[in-house]
Protein backbone atom coordinates (compact mmCIF):
# COMPACT_ATOMS: atom_id res chain seq x y z
CA UNK A 1 0.00 0.00 0.00
CA UNK A 2 1.35 3.42 -0.97
CA UNK A 3 1.45 6.09 1.74
CA UNK A 4 2.00 9.59 0.39
CA UNK A 5 3.58 11.04 3.57
CA UNK A 6 4.91 8.15 5.66
CA UNK A 7 6.79 10.44 8.06
CA UNK A 8 3.53 12.17 9.02
CA UNK A 9 1.79 8.84 9.63
CA UNK A 10 4.70 7.46 11.64
CA UNK A 11 4.88 10.64 13.76
CA UNK A 12 1.16 10.47 14.52
CA UNK A 13 1.48 6.84 15.63
CA UNK A 14 4.57 7.71 17.68
CA UNK A 15 2.71 10.51 19.49
CA UNK A 16 -0.19 8.18 20.32
CA UNK A 17 2.13 5.45 21.65
CA UNK A 18 4.21 8.00 23.61
CA UNK A 19 1.09 9.48 25.21
CA UNK A 20 -0.08 6.02 26.25
CA UNK A 21 3.33 5.17 27.73
CA UNK A 22 3.43 8.39 29.74
CA UNK A 23 -0.02 7.70 31.14
CA UNK A 24 0.85 4.10 32.03
CA UNK A 25 4.24 4.79 33.63
CA UNK A 26 2.92 7.83 35.55
CA UNK A 27 6.25 9.67 35.36
CA UNK A 28 4.76 12.88 36.76
CA UNK A 29 3.36 11.04 39.76
CA UNK A 30 6.73 9.55 40.60
CA UNK A 31 8.43 12.95 40.37
CA UNK A 32 5.78 14.52 42.61
CA UNK A 33 6.40 11.84 45.23
CA UNK A 34 10.13 12.55 44.98
CA UNK A 35 9.51 16.26 45.43
CA UNK A 36 7.71 15.83 48.74
CA UNK A 37 10.52 13.54 49.91
CA UNK A 38 13.28 16.15 49.64
CA UNK A 39 11.33 19.35 50.29
CA UNK A 40 12.97 21.55 52.90
CA UNK A 41 16.24 19.62 53.00
CA UNK A 42 19.51 21.56 52.80
CA UNK A 43 21.82 19.85 50.34
CA UNK A 44 24.97 20.53 48.35
CA UNK A 45 24.14 19.92 44.70
CA UNK A 46 26.84 19.47 42.07
CA UNK A 47 26.00 19.92 38.43
CA UNK A 48 26.75 21.63 35.15
CA UNK A 49 25.59 25.20 34.58
CA UNK A 50 23.02 24.96 31.81
CA UNK A 51 21.73 28.51 31.73
CA UNK A 52 22.11 31.83 33.57
CA UNK A 53 19.41 34.51 33.67
CA UNK A 54 19.42 37.85 35.46
CA UNK A 55 16.03 38.67 36.98
CA UNK A 56 15.20 41.50 39.38
CA UNK A 57 18.69 41.83 40.80
CA UNK A 58 19.22 38.09 41.20
CA UNK A 59 20.90 35.45 39.06
CA UNK A 60 18.82 32.46 38.02
CA UNK A 61 21.13 29.44 37.66
CA UNK A 62 19.93 26.27 35.92
CA UNK A 63 21.94 23.14 36.80
CA UNK A 64 21.83 19.89 34.83
CA UNK A 65 23.48 16.49 35.33
CA UNK A 66 23.01 16.97 39.06
CA UNK A 67 24.34 14.78 41.85
CA UNK A 68 24.83 14.98 45.62
CA UNK A 69 27.41 13.79 48.12
CA UNK A 70 24.86 11.22 49.25
CA UNK A 71 24.69 8.82 46.31
CA UNK A 72 21.36 7.46 47.59
CA UNK A 73 19.71 10.80 46.99
CA UNK A 74 17.86 10.64 43.68
CA UNK A 75 16.74 13.89 42.11
CA UNK A 76 15.30 14.85 38.74
CA UNK A 77 17.28 16.17 35.80
CA UNK A 78 17.43 19.87 36.66
CA UNK A 79 17.29 22.19 39.69
CA UNK A 80 16.78 25.95 39.62
CA UNK A 81 18.93 28.11 41.95
CA UNK A 82 18.66 31.81 42.75
CA UNK A 83 21.81 33.69 43.76
CA UNK A 84 21.86 37.17 45.22
CA UNK A 85 23.59 39.88 43.21
CA UNK A 86 26.58 39.83 45.56
CA UNK A 87 26.85 36.03 45.50
CA UNK A 88 26.65 35.94 41.69
CA UNK A 89 29.38 38.58 41.39
CA UNK A 90 31.59 36.61 43.77
CA UNK A 91 31.01 33.26 42.04
CA UNK A 92 31.29 34.50 38.42
CA UNK A 93 29.87 31.32 36.93
CA UNK A 94 30.15 30.39 33.26
CA UNK A 95 27.96 28.27 30.98
CA UNK A 96 29.09 24.64 30.94
CA UNK A 97 31.03 25.01 34.19
CA UNK A 98 30.79 22.33 36.87
CA UNK A 99 29.83 23.89 40.20
CA UNK A 100 28.56 22.84 43.63
CA UNK A 101 25.74 24.95 45.07
CA UNK A 102 24.36 24.65 48.59
CA UNK A 103 20.89 25.64 49.68
CA UNK A 104 17.53 24.53 50.96
CA UNK A 105 15.30 22.85 48.39
CA UNK A 106 11.75 24.11 47.97
CA UNK A 107 8.81 23.20 45.81
CA UNK A 108 7.59 25.52 43.10
CA UNK A 109 4.34 27.33 43.78
CA UNK A 110 1.28 25.28 43.00
CA UNK A 111 -1.98 26.63 41.56
CA UNK A 112 -4.79 26.73 44.12
CA UNK A 113 -7.56 27.97 41.84
CA UNK A 114 -8.91 26.27 38.77
CA UNK A 115 -7.50 27.84 35.60
CA UNK A 116 -4.64 29.54 37.44
CA UNK A 117 -1.13 29.18 36.03
CA UNK A 118 0.55 26.25 37.79
CA UNK A 119 4.25 27.05 38.17
CA UNK A 120 5.01 23.62 39.67
CA UNK A 121 3.38 21.80 36.77
CA UNK A 122 5.18 24.05 34.27
CA UNK A 123 8.65 23.28 35.65
CA UNK A 124 7.77 19.65 36.27
CA UNK A 125 7.26 19.08 32.55
CA UNK A 126 10.58 20.79 31.86
CA UNK A 127 12.34 18.34 34.20
CA UNK A 128 12.83 20.69 37.17
CA UNK A 129 11.97 19.18 40.53
CA UNK A 130 13.05 21.91 42.97
CA UNK A 131 13.91 25.56 43.35
CA UNK A 132 16.46 26.91 45.79
CA UNK A 133 16.42 30.54 46.96
CA UNK A 134 19.42 32.37 48.43
CA UNK A 135 21.82 29.62 47.34
CA UNK A 136 25.57 29.79 47.78
CA UNK A 137 28.28 28.50 45.45
CA UNK A 138 30.58 26.18 47.40
CA UNK A 139 33.13 25.51 44.69
CA UNK A 140 33.50 25.50 40.90
CA UNK A 141 35.84 23.97 38.36
CA UNK A 142 37.74 26.26 36.00
CA UNK A 143 36.75 24.52 32.75
CA UNK A 144 33.61 25.68 30.91
CA UNK A 145 32.00 25.68 27.46
CA UNK A 146 33.71 28.51 25.58
CA UNK A 147 31.20 28.74 22.70
CA UNK A 148 28.05 28.63 24.86
CA UNK A 149 29.51 31.06 27.39
CA UNK A 150 30.61 33.48 24.67
CA UNK A 151 27.08 33.48 23.25
CA UNK A 152 25.75 34.18 26.75
CA UNK A 153 28.12 37.17 27.10
CA UNK A 154 26.98 38.50 23.70
CA UNK A 155 23.39 38.17 24.90
CA UNK A 156 24.19 40.19 28.03
CA UNK A 157 25.88 42.93 26.02
CA UNK A 158 22.95 43.08 23.60
CA UNK A 159 20.50 43.41 26.49
CA UNK A 160 22.63 46.20 27.96
CA UNK A 161 22.53 48.09 24.63
CA UNK A 162 18.72 47.82 24.44
CA UNK A 163 18.31 48.98 28.03
CA UNK A 164 20.63 51.91 27.39
CA UNK A 165 18.95 53.30 24.27
CA UNK A 166 15.30 52.35 24.90
CA UNK A 167 13.09 53.11 27.83
CA UNK A 168 11.94 50.17 29.95
CA UNK A 169 8.66 49.69 28.10
CA UNK A 170 10.14 49.40 24.60
CA UNK A 171 13.33 47.62 25.63
CA UNK A 172 11.19 44.78 26.99
CA UNK A 173 9.42 44.42 23.63
CA UNK A 174 12.67 44.47 21.63
CA UNK A 175 14.30 41.93 23.95
CA UNK A 176 11.31 39.62 23.57
CA UNK A 177 11.41 39.89 19.76
CA UNK A 178 15.15 39.49 19.30
CA UNK A 179 16.39 37.48 22.29
CA UNK A 180 13.24 35.64 23.50
CA UNK A 181 13.65 37.47 26.81
CA UNK A 182 10.08 38.02 28.02
CA UNK A 183 10.82 38.47 31.71
CA UNK A 184 11.01 42.27 31.41
CA UNK A 185 7.75 42.71 29.48
CA UNK A 186 5.37 44.96 31.35
CA UNK A 187 2.00 43.50 32.29
CA UNK A 188 0.00 46.12 30.40
CA UNK A 189 2.01 45.41 27.23
CA UNK A 190 1.23 41.70 27.52
CA UNK A 191 -2.45 42.51 28.00
CA UNK A 192 -2.54 44.84 24.99
CA UNK A 193 -0.98 42.23 22.71
CA UNK A 194 -3.30 39.62 24.17
CA UNK A 195 -6.44 41.69 23.59
CA UNK A 196 -5.33 42.30 20.00
CA UNK A 197 -4.79 38.56 19.49
CA UNK A 198 -1.16 39.01 18.42
CA UNK A 199 0.72 37.72 21.47
CA UNK A 200 2.49 35.24 19.19
CA UNK A 201 4.42 38.15 17.68
CA UNK A 202 6.37 38.42 20.93
CA UNK A 203 7.53 34.79 20.67
CA UNK A 204 10.70 33.87 18.82
CA UNK A 205 9.36 31.62 16.09
CA UNK A 206 9.77 30.50 12.51
CA UNK A 207 9.14 34.00 11.18
CA UNK A 208 12.37 35.17 12.80
CA UNK A 209 14.50 32.04 12.41
CA UNK A 210 13.66 31.12 8.82
CA UNK A 211 13.74 34.72 7.59
CA UNK A 212 17.17 35.31 9.10
CA UNK A 213 18.49 31.96 7.85
CA UNK A 214 17.38 32.44 4.26
CA UNK A 215 18.63 36.05 4.22
CA UNK A 216 22.06 34.81 5.29
CA UNK A 217 21.94 32.03 2.69
CA UNK A 218 20.94 34.40 -0.14
CA UNK A 219 23.54 37.00 0.83
CA UNK A 220 26.32 34.43 0.82
CA UNK A 221 25.14 33.08 -2.54
CA UNK A 222 25.19 36.64 -3.95
CA UNK A 223 28.82 37.01 -2.86
CA UNK A 224 29.79 33.96 -4.92
CA UNK A 225 29.99 31.37 -2.15
CA UNK A 226 29.03 27.89 -3.45
CA UNK A 227 25.67 26.48 -2.46
CA UNK A 228 26.83 23.80 0.01
CA UNK A 229 29.18 26.05 2.07
CA UNK A 230 26.55 28.82 2.07
CA UNK A 231 23.86 26.44 3.36
CA UNK A 232 26.15 25.01 6.04
CA UNK A 233 27.21 28.49 7.16
CA UNK A 234 23.59 29.66 7.30
CA UNK A 235 22.62 26.63 9.41
CA UNK A 236 25.61 27.14 11.72
CA UNK A 237 24.94 30.86 12.29
CA UNK A 238 21.22 30.28 12.79
CA UNK A 239 21.95 27.50 15.29
CA UNK A 240 24.30 29.75 17.25
CA UNK A 241 21.62 32.44 17.34
CA UNK A 242 19.04 29.97 18.67
CA UNK A 243 21.48 28.78 21.35
CA UNK A 244 22.08 32.41 22.36
CA UNK A 245 18.33 32.93 22.84
CA UNK A 246 18.07 29.91 25.13
CA UNK A 247 16.44 27.51 22.64
CA UNK A 248 12.74 28.19 23.30
CA UNK A 249 10.37 25.55 21.99
CA UNK A 250 9.18 27.51 18.95
CA UNK A 251 12.77 28.34 18.00
CA UNK A 252 13.83 24.69 18.21
CA UNK A 253 10.95 23.72 15.93
CA UNK A 254 11.81 26.46 13.45
CA UNK A 255 15.52 25.59 13.49
CA UNK A 256 14.89 21.92 12.73
CA UNK A 257 12.55 22.82 9.88
CA UNK A 258 15.09 25.30 8.52
CA UNK A 259 17.81 22.62 8.56
CA UNK A 260 15.45 20.30 6.67
CA UNK A 261 14.72 23.01 4.10
CA UNK A 262 18.45 23.61 3.60
CA UNK A 263 18.88 19.86 3.13
CA UNK A 264 16.18 19.95 0.47
CA UNK A 265 17.98 22.81 -1.30
CA UNK A 266 21.26 20.88 -1.33
CA UNK A 267 19.54 17.70 -2.53
CA UNK A 268 17.64 19.56 -5.23
CA UNK A 269 14.31 18.45 -3.78
CA UNK A 270 11.13 20.35 -2.92
CA UNK A 271 10.64 21.07 0.78
CA UNK A 272 7.31 19.65 2.01
CA UNK A 273 5.94 21.67 4.94
CA UNK A 274 3.87 18.85 6.44
CA UNK A 275 6.67 16.29 6.29
CA UNK A 276 9.20 18.76 7.69
CA UNK A 277 6.93 19.70 10.60
CA UNK A 278 6.22 16.02 11.36
CA UNK A 279 9.93 15.20 11.34
CA UNK A 280 10.63 18.20 13.61
CA UNK A 281 7.97 17.04 16.07
CA UNK A 282 9.38 13.51 16.01
CA UNK A 283 12.93 14.72 16.75
CA UNK A 284 11.79 17.01 19.57
CA UNK A 285 9.67 14.33 21.24
CA UNK A 286 12.51 11.82 21.07
CA UNK A 287 14.76 14.40 22.74
CA UNK A 288 12.19 15.31 25.41
CA UNK A 289 8.81 13.53 25.64
CA UNK A 290 7.58 16.21 28.08
CA UNK A 291 7.15 18.54 25.11
CA UNK A 292 3.70 16.95 24.78
CA UNK A 293 2.63 18.94 27.83
CA UNK A 294 4.11 22.29 26.78
CA UNK A 295 1.74 24.94 25.48
CA UNK A 296 4.52 26.39 23.33
CA UNK A 297 5.01 23.05 21.56
CA UNK A 298 1.30 22.53 20.99
CA UNK A 299 0.64 26.09 19.79
CA UNK A 300 3.71 26.20 17.56
CA UNK A 301 2.84 23.00 15.73
CA UNK A 302 -0.85 23.91 15.65
CA UNK A 303 0.11 27.04 13.72
CA UNK A 304 2.18 24.98 11.27
CA UNK A 305 -0.66 22.47 10.85
CA UNK A 306 -2.99 25.40 10.13
CA UNK A 307 -0.65 26.64 7.41
CA UNK A 308 -0.10 23.19 5.94
CA UNK A 309 -3.66 21.82 6.13
CA UNK A 310 -6.19 24.60 6.73
CA UNK A 311 -4.69 27.18 4.36
CA UNK A 312 -4.82 24.93 1.22
CA UNK A 313 -8.48 24.16 1.95
CA UNK A 314 -9.35 27.83 2.40
CA UNK A 315 -7.47 28.66 -0.81
CA UNK A 316 -9.44 26.00 -2.71
CA UNK A 317 -12.72 27.39 -1.37
CA UNK A 318 -11.76 30.92 -2.40
CA UNK A 319 -10.85 29.78 -5.91
CA UNK A 320 -14.08 27.80 -6.15
CA UNK A 321 -16.32 30.69 -5.07
CA UNK A 322 -14.63 33.38 -7.13
CA UNK A 323 -13.44 33.32 -10.69
CA UNK A 324 -9.68 33.00 -11.09
CA UNK A 325 -9.53 36.01 -13.40
CA UNK A 326 -10.87 38.22 -10.59
CA UNK A 327 -8.00 37.32 -8.26
CA UNK A 328 -4.48 38.60 -8.83
CA UNK A 329 -1.68 36.38 -7.52
CA UNK A 330 1.51 37.88 -6.18
CA UNK A 331 3.85 34.89 -5.84
CA UNK A 332 6.29 35.10 -2.92
CA UNK A 333 8.20 31.80 -2.75
CA UNK A 334 5.69 29.07 -1.99
CA UNK A 335 3.00 31.42 -0.65
CA UNK A 336 0.35 33.57 -2.33
CA UNK A 337 -0.93 37.01 -1.45
CA UNK A 338 -4.37 37.70 -2.88
CA UNK A 339 -5.40 41.07 -4.24
CA UNK A 340 -9.20 40.98 -4.41
CA UNK A 341 -10.90 43.49 -6.67
CA UNK A 342 -14.15 45.36 -5.99
CA UNK A 343 -16.04 43.07 -8.38
CA UNK A 344 -15.13 40.13 -6.16
CA UNK A 345 -16.59 41.91 -3.14
CA UNK A 346 -19.76 42.52 -5.13
CA UNK A 347 -19.95 38.84 -6.02
CA UNK A 348 -19.79 37.91 -2.33
CA UNK A 349 -23.12 39.59 -1.63
CA UNK A 350 -24.56 38.25 -4.89
CA UNK A 351 -23.76 34.65 -3.97
CA UNK A 352 -24.95 34.92 -0.35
Amino acid sequence: MYIRRPVCVFTLLFVLVLTALILVTDRDGRIRQEQYEYEGRELTIEGTVKRIENRNGRSEIHLKNISTANKDTKLSDYILFYLSEEEAARAQLHIGQTAAVRGRLSLFKEAHNRGQFDLREYYLHKGYSYVCYDAQVVYKKPAYNLIADSLYRIRLRTIAVYERYYDKRYSGIVKALVLAERGDLEDDVKELYGYAGISHILALSGLHIVTMGFILFRLMRRTGIPQAPAALAAVALTSLYCIMTGLPTSAVRALIMFIISMGAVLAGRTNDLRTASALAALIMLVMNPSYLYEAGFLLSFSAVIGIGLVYPSVRSIVLYIFDRDKITFFILGDTYVYSVSVSVLDSIFHKL
